[in-house]
Protein backbone atom coordinates (compact mmCIF):
# COMPACT_ATOMS: atom_id res chain seq x y z
CA UNK A 1 0.00 0.00 0.00
CA UNK A 2 1.38 3.42 -0.91
CA UNK A 3 1.41 6.32 1.49
CA UNK A 4 -1.37 8.87 1.88
CA UNK A 5 -0.98 11.91 -0.32
CA UNK A 6 0.57 14.97 1.32
CA UNK A 7 -0.89 18.37 0.59
CA UNK A 8 1.27 19.95 -2.12
CA UNK A 9 3.55 22.81 -1.21
CA UNK A 10 6.74 24.33 -2.52
CA UNK A 11 8.26 25.38 0.79
CA UNK A 12 11.51 23.58 -0.04
CA UNK A 13 11.98 25.83 -3.04
CA UNK A 14 12.51 28.73 -0.62
CA UNK A 15 15.49 26.87 0.85
CA UNK A 16 17.50 27.47 -2.32
CA UNK A 17 17.81 30.33 -4.72
CA UNK A 18 15.95 30.26 -8.00
CA UNK A 19 19.31 30.11 -9.76
CA UNK A 20 20.30 27.05 -7.75
CA UNK A 21 16.99 25.42 -8.65
CA UNK A 22 17.62 26.19 -12.31
CA UNK A 23 21.06 24.57 -12.22
CA UNK A 24 19.87 21.47 -10.34
CA UNK A 25 16.78 20.98 -12.49
CA UNK A 26 18.81 21.27 -15.67
CA UNK A 27 21.13 18.52 -14.43
CA UNK A 28 18.57 16.14 -12.96
CA UNK A 29 15.69 16.61 -15.42
CA UNK A 30 17.77 16.70 -18.60
CA UNK A 31 17.03 13.07 -19.55
CA UNK A 32 13.34 13.41 -18.67
CA UNK A 33 13.02 16.52 -20.84
CA UNK A 34 14.78 14.86 -23.77
CA UNK A 35 12.53 11.79 -23.57
CA UNK A 36 9.42 13.94 -23.27
CA UNK A 37 10.24 15.92 -26.41
CA UNK A 38 11.07 12.70 -28.24
CA UNK A 39 7.58 11.49 -27.36
CA UNK A 40 6.07 14.73 -28.70
CA UNK A 41 7.88 14.36 -32.01
CA UNK A 42 7.73 10.62 -32.63
CA UNK A 43 4.58 9.42 -30.85
CA UNK A 44 2.31 12.45 -30.59
CA UNK A 45 3.40 13.56 -34.07
CA UNK A 46 3.45 17.26 -33.17
CA UNK A 47 3.57 19.43 -36.33
CA UNK A 48 6.96 21.05 -36.91
CA UNK A 49 5.36 24.49 -37.22
CA UNK A 50 3.03 24.08 -34.22
CA UNK A 51 2.16 26.80 -31.74
CA UNK A 52 3.00 25.16 -28.40
CA UNK A 53 2.13 26.21 -24.84
CA UNK A 54 4.01 24.95 -21.79
CA UNK A 55 2.17 25.55 -18.51
CA UNK A 56 4.38 25.83 -15.43
CA UNK A 57 7.73 26.19 -17.17
CA UNK A 58 9.88 27.02 -14.12
CA UNK A 59 13.43 27.71 -15.34
CA UNK A 60 12.42 26.99 -18.93
CA UNK A 61 14.52 23.91 -19.67
CA UNK A 62 11.70 21.83 -21.17
CA UNK A 63 10.50 24.71 -23.36
CA UNK A 64 14.04 25.32 -24.55
CA UNK A 65 14.42 21.64 -25.44
CA UNK A 66 11.15 21.73 -27.39
CA UNK A 67 12.10 24.94 -29.21
CA UNK A 68 15.58 23.67 -30.04
CA UNK A 69 14.34 20.41 -31.54
CA UNK A 70 11.35 21.99 -33.29
CA UNK A 71 12.95 25.16 -34.67
CA UNK A 72 9.94 25.98 -36.88
CA UNK A 73 7.53 25.88 -33.94
CA UNK A 74 6.62 28.80 -31.68
CA UNK A 75 6.79 27.95 -27.99
CA UNK A 76 5.03 30.06 -25.35
CA UNK A 77 5.98 29.16 -21.77
CA UNK A 78 4.20 30.48 -18.67
CA UNK A 79 4.77 30.30 -14.93
CA UNK A 80 3.42 32.18 -11.91
CA UNK A 81 6.89 32.83 -10.45
CA UNK A 82 8.26 36.09 -11.83
CA UNK A 83 11.80 35.39 -10.62
CA UNK A 84 11.77 32.04 -12.37
CA UNK A 85 10.57 33.64 -15.59
CA UNK A 86 13.52 36.04 -15.40
CA UNK A 87 15.90 33.10 -15.02
CA UNK A 88 14.20 31.33 -17.93
CA UNK A 89 14.85 34.42 -20.06
CA UNK A 90 18.52 34.33 -19.06
CA UNK A 91 18.69 30.63 -19.92
CA UNK A 92 17.11 31.35 -23.30
CA UNK A 93 19.72 34.00 -24.01
CA UNK A 94 22.59 31.74 -22.98
CA UNK A 95 21.25 28.83 -25.02
CA UNK A 96 20.63 31.17 -28.00
CA UNK A 97 17.13 29.82 -28.66
CA UNK A 98 14.90 32.33 -30.43
CA UNK A 99 11.54 30.60 -30.96
CA UNK A 100 10.34 30.67 -27.34
CA UNK A 101 8.62 33.35 -25.27
CA UNK A 102 8.34 33.38 -21.47
CA UNK A 103 5.64 35.20 -19.54
CA UNK A 104 3.99 35.31 -16.12
CA UNK A 105 0.70 33.40 -15.96
CA UNK A 106 -0.77 31.49 -13.04
CA UNK A 107 -1.36 27.81 -13.99
CA UNK A 108 -4.34 27.86 -11.61
CA UNK A 109 -6.03 30.56 -13.70
CA UNK A 110 -5.64 30.28 -17.46
CA UNK A 111 -8.73 32.30 -18.36
CA UNK A 112 -6.63 35.08 -19.92
CA UNK A 113 -5.42 32.72 -22.64
CA UNK A 114 -7.54 32.76 -25.79
CA UNK A 115 -9.67 29.78 -26.75
CA UNK A 116 -8.36 27.55 -29.57
CA UNK A 117 -5.09 29.50 -29.61
CA UNK A 118 -2.56 26.64 -29.40
CA UNK A 119 -1.91 23.48 -31.41
CA UNK A 120 -0.18 21.73 -28.51
CA UNK A 121 -0.34 22.11 -24.70
CA UNK A 122 2.24 20.49 -22.44
CA UNK A 123 3.19 20.55 -18.78
CA UNK A 124 5.63 18.66 -16.59
CA UNK A 125 5.65 18.08 -12.84
CA UNK A 126 2.99 20.64 -11.93
CA UNK A 127 -0.28 18.69 -11.92
CA UNK A 128 0.03 17.78 -8.23
CA UNK A 129 0.56 21.47 -7.34
CA UNK A 130 -2.66 22.73 -8.93
CA UNK A 131 -5.59 23.82 -6.79
CA UNK A 132 -8.27 22.53 -9.18
CA UNK A 133 -6.93 19.86 -11.54
CA UNK A 134 -10.31 19.24 -13.20
CA UNK A 135 -10.60 22.91 -14.08
CA UNK A 136 -7.02 22.80 -15.38
CA UNK A 137 -7.83 20.01 -17.85
CA UNK A 138 -11.00 21.77 -18.95
CA UNK A 139 -8.92 24.89 -19.66
CA UNK A 140 -6.45 22.79 -21.65
CA UNK A 141 -9.33 21.61 -23.82
CA UNK A 142 -10.57 25.18 -24.29
CA UNK A 143 -7.14 26.55 -25.20
CA UNK A 144 -6.43 23.85 -27.78
CA UNK A 145 -7.37 24.12 -31.44
CA UNK A 146 -9.92 21.66 -32.82
CA UNK A 147 -7.26 19.07 -33.72
CA UNK A 148 -4.95 20.10 -30.88
CA UNK A 149 -2.76 17.70 -28.94
CA UNK A 150 -1.72 17.64 -25.30
CA UNK A 151 0.82 15.85 -23.13
CA UNK A 152 0.77 16.26 -19.34
CA UNK A 153 3.37 14.40 -17.30
CA UNK A 154 3.99 14.18 -13.58
CA UNK A 155 5.59 11.88 -11.03
CA UNK A 156 3.41 9.26 -9.36
CA UNK A 157 3.00 8.40 -5.68
CA UNK A 158 2.08 4.73 -6.08
CA UNK A 159 5.65 3.51 -6.43
CA UNK A 160 6.77 -0.10 -6.15
CA UNK A 161 9.78 -1.18 -4.12
CA UNK A 162 12.13 -1.02 -7.12
CA UNK A 163 11.13 2.58 -7.83
CA UNK A 164 11.50 3.56 -4.17
CA UNK A 165 14.97 2.04 -4.04
CA UNK A 166 15.96 3.80 -7.26
CA UNK A 167 14.75 7.13 -5.87
CA UNK A 168 16.75 6.60 -2.70
CA UNK A 169 19.93 5.90 -4.67
CA UNK A 170 19.34 8.78 -7.10
CA UNK A 171 18.71 11.18 -4.23
CA UNK A 172 22.13 10.48 -2.75
CA UNK A 173 23.71 12.33 -5.68
CA UNK A 174 21.64 15.48 -5.24
CA UNK A 175 22.22 18.60 -3.20
CA UNK A 176 20.28 18.40 0.08
CA UNK A 177 17.88 21.26 -0.68
CA UNK A 178 17.00 19.96 -4.13
CA UNK A 179 16.67 16.37 -2.88
CA UNK A 180 14.03 17.45 -0.34
CA UNK A 181 12.15 19.38 -3.01
CA UNK A 182 12.38 16.40 -5.40
CA UNK A 183 11.16 13.89 -2.80
CA UNK A 184 8.28 16.17 -1.80
CA UNK A 185 7.06 15.97 -5.40
CA UNK A 186 6.56 12.21 -5.04
CA UNK A 187 4.90 12.46 -1.63
CA UNK A 188 2.32 14.98 -2.87
CA UNK A 189 1.80 13.46 -6.34
CA UNK A 190 -1.28 11.57 -7.48
CA UNK A 191 -1.55 7.83 -7.93
CA UNK A 192 -2.64 6.29 -11.22
CA UNK A 193 -6.16 5.67 -9.92
CA UNK A 194 -6.46 9.22 -8.61
CA UNK A 195 -5.41 10.63 -11.98
CA UNK A 196 -7.96 8.49 -13.81
CA UNK A 197 -10.69 9.64 -11.40
CA UNK A 198 -9.76 13.28 -12.09
CA UNK A 199 -9.80 12.76 -15.86
CA UNK A 200 -13.22 11.09 -15.77
CA UNK A 201 -14.59 14.31 -14.28
CA UNK A 202 -13.19 16.56 -17.02
CA UNK A 203 -14.45 17.62 -20.45
CA UNK A 204 -11.67 15.66 -22.12
CA UNK A 205 -13.01 12.63 -23.97
CA UNK A 206 -9.95 11.28 -25.77
CA UNK A 207 -7.40 10.94 -22.99
CA UNK A 208 -4.96 8.11 -22.42
CA UNK A 209 -2.69 7.50 -19.43
CA UNK A 210 0.68 5.79 -19.77
CA UNK A 211 2.65 4.85 -16.68
CA UNK A 212 6.33 4.17 -16.13
CA UNK A 213 8.39 3.35 -13.07
CA UNK A 214 8.33 6.89 -11.70
CA UNK A 215 5.66 8.85 -13.52
CA UNK A 216 2.58 8.94 -15.71
CA UNK A 217 1.86 10.64 -19.03
CA UNK A 218 -1.58 11.90 -20.01
CA UNK A 219 -2.13 12.55 -23.71
CA UNK A 220 -4.59 12.23 -26.59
Amino acid sequence: MFRERLQPNEKNLSDMSRQEFSLHSRLHYRRDNHDFVTFLIKDLDVPYSARILEIGCRAGWLSLEIARRLPEAMVVAVDSDGEMIQIAEINRSIEKVENVEFSIQNPNDLTQLESSSFDVVVSSRILHLLNQPIQFFNEVKRILSAQGKYAITDVRRDLNLIAKAAIWFAGRGMATEFREYWKNDFYSAYSFREVVKILIGTNLKDWKVQTSLFDFLIHN
